[in-house]
């Protein structure tokens, strides 16, 4: 069975619970000092995010005879529901998020959105070059970038929180996760 736009507020709310129990668990082993197995834990969860994120995008529903479509026209177009607005924004948070966490000592958050908009400009352009019926548009893009960006911008929040220490990647002050500074770390 392939999902439907209808399944995909039930899909977003088990990974979204699962994605949350996972933080908290490479929360927990990062301040153990296991930083390997934090890292391998941040790679696991890109990639189920990844997975989820095409498991929702690519399969699609083919619709027999239907034109493709591609609207460059930012929030236009009118053919969008609120479940569809909403559900590309927020699947995107979770990319932002383990970027952040995972690999903000190697990149900032301008980065990680920078990637974010092209994973989702090659979803939507493969949406409308080889799935018959499906609509790229670049609002997709936009909605997608900006969940990049708040899942970021929350993670490095959240980490400067439970780690006591300055996290800001842009400027090259935040040390990884094997640094030296574990003995700051707050629970």
């Amino acid at each position: 069975m392939r999902p439907t736009l209808a399944d995909a507020p039930t899909f977003m709310a088990i990974g979204l619970v699962g994605f949350v129990l996972i933080m908290r668990a490479i929360r927990r082993v990062w301040l153990q000092g296991n930083d390997l197995l934090a890292r391998r834990l941040c790679a696991g969860l890109l990639v189920a995010w990844l997975l989820g994120v095409f498991f929702l995008t690519l399969p699609g529903i083919e619709v027999v005879g239907a034109t493709r479509r591609f609207n460059v026209i930012p929030f236009g177009g009118g053919y969008r529901t609120y479940t569809e607005t909403v559900g590309n924004f927020l699947m995107f948070i979770p990319g932002g998020a383990v970027l952040s966490l995972g690999w903000g000592w190697l990149m900032n958050w301008r980065i990680a959105v920078a990637m974010g908009a092209v994973l989702s400009l090659a979803i939507e352009v493969y949406q409308c070059l080889a799935m018959s019926g499906r609509a790229a548009d670049i609002t997709d893009v936009i909605l997608n970038s900006a969940g990049v960006a708040l899942g970021y911008l929350l993670c490095a929040a959240w980490v400067r929180r439970w780690s006591g220490e300055e996290y800001s990647h842009s400027q090259g002050e935040s040390e990884d996760f094997g640094s030296s500074s574990r003995g700051k770390r707050a629970n």
